[in-house]
This record gives C-alpha cells, structure tokens and sequence, in this order.
C-alpha cells in the first residue's frame, strides 16, 4: 500500500504531466498521443485525488475527462472516478461537500458516461463486476447495459477457463 506522503508526491508530478500535455495539446491540437497521455495522467491522477480525499478536484478532472466525448476509454474512466467521487460524499458531511454532487447525482451521470462509452465503441469486460460498480447494480439502465455487453461476448471456447 502507498502511503500518503507517497501519493501526494505522486500527485504533484502527475499535476506537472497532465499541465505538460495540455500545453502540447495548446501548440499541437490534433496530436493523438498527447491526448492519449493526457488522457492517461488524468486517470492515474484521479485515483490519486480519491485517495487523499480531494472531491473538488477528482471533480474537475471528471469534467476534463468527460469533456473528450469522441473517447470512449475517457468516458469509462471519468464514470469510474464519479464513482469514487459518489463514495467521498456519502463520507462527508453536507456543510463541508459543499458544492460536490450528491451520490446518487454522481450515480446517475456515471451511468449516463458508461452508455457513452458503449455507444463509442468501448468493449466492457468482467470489470462491471468490479465492486466499485455496485451503486448501479440496482438501476435498470445499469442492468440494460450489462445485458446489452454480456449479448456481444464471444462464445467461451470449450476447456477454456473463461
């Protein structure tokens, strides 16, 4: 487990990544991989962000991610970091979350950004079992959306373990 001190270093550096590819992204817009990275720095950073507990700013970096609407792996990823957003608020009081969405808000929008990400082409695998999913399992849009990925998984090959 990485303390702390140690995420907090992390995401220091990871702030100075994510400022590195914006400015890329600012003197050359249709560079792919810089977006890729950028994309990339903005996922590791968030899990940092939910670590230490900074719902603000794990918020904005959902707004950015959420804001790269033709990417589908953006759209998953900033619906994962609402989630996590979701439990940080069911921990904080309401004087102190501010102007952080509701849980069932960040429900909501993170299910809305799974659907996106299908539609984009994203392919979900067993990670919709993840845990950090369980606030959906209930809604029906959520059940919809694993029936819809479950009826395109391949066939498993016979012996196989999967």
């Amino acid at each position: 487990m990485v303390s702390l001190l140690g995420v907090t270093e992390a995401r220091q550096r990871l702030d100075r990544a994510v400022e590195l590819e914006r400015g890329v992204l600012r003197e050359v817009p249709a560079f792919a991989n810089a977006r890729e990275y950028l994309r990339n720095h903005l996922t590791v950073r968030g899990t940092a962000l939910a670590r230490m507990g900074r719902g603000r700013d794990l918020l904005a970096g959902v707004d950015e991610l959420a804001a790269m609407d033709q990417d589908p792996s953006a759209q998953r990823t900033a619906a994962r970091h609402l989630l996590r957003l979701a439990k940080l608020r069911e921990r904080t009081s309401v004087d102190a979350a501010g102007d952080l969405p509701s849980p069932a808000t960040c429900h909501e929008r993170a299910l809305e950004l799974l659907v996106r990400a299908e539609r984009l082409g994203w392919v979900a695998n067993d990670a919709l079992r993840d845990e950090l999913y369980a606030p959906l399992r209930e809604h029906p849009g959520f059940a919809a959306l694993c029936q819809r990925v479950e009826a395109r998984r391949p066939p498993t090959a016979p012996g196989s373990t999967k």
